[in-house]
């Protein structure tokens, strides 16, 4: 295996990363409280998520690249534009809740969501 590039630039360790569905970028989720994103083809910063006032635990994107979703010690979810990195939803705090991960192909059918935010779950694949 020959190393490609080194991403710098948390201040604190990184708990995630992963590739957008194309390649052209990877995320990354720190205990910083940021995600970053940045380009493969030169392993520089694109963008740097900020909103979360705990450990970004994971990042990813939707599989058409479209969205980026972030998930927190603080409790919340962030749903980010991936074209402007401008967080267009926030799914509260629930206290005493750890995110680590999010998966949006299993969700609660007793849950009521708006026709609006089914469209944005459903690009991540809930099936509601």
């Amino acid at each position: 295996m020959k190393l490609l590039g080194t991403l710098e630039g948390h201040s604190d360790s990184v708990n995630s990363a992963a590739f957008c569905p194309d390649g052209s970028v990877i995320i990354t989720a720190s205990a910083d409280k940021t995600a970053k994103i940045w380009d493969t083809s030169n392993f520089e910063l694109l963008a740097t998520l900020e909103g979360h006032s705990g450990a970004v635990n994971s990042a990813s994107f939707s599989p058409d690249d479209r969205l980026i979703v972030t998930a927190s010690s603080d409790g919340t979810v962030k749903v980010w534009d991936a074209f402007t990195f401008e967080c267009i939803k926030t799914i509260p705090n629930i206290p005493g809740l750890i995110l680590v991960g999010v998966d949006l192909t299993k969700l609660d059918p007793r849950v009521q969501f708006t026709d609006k935010e089914k469209e944005l779950l459903r690009t991540y694949g809930a099936k509601i």
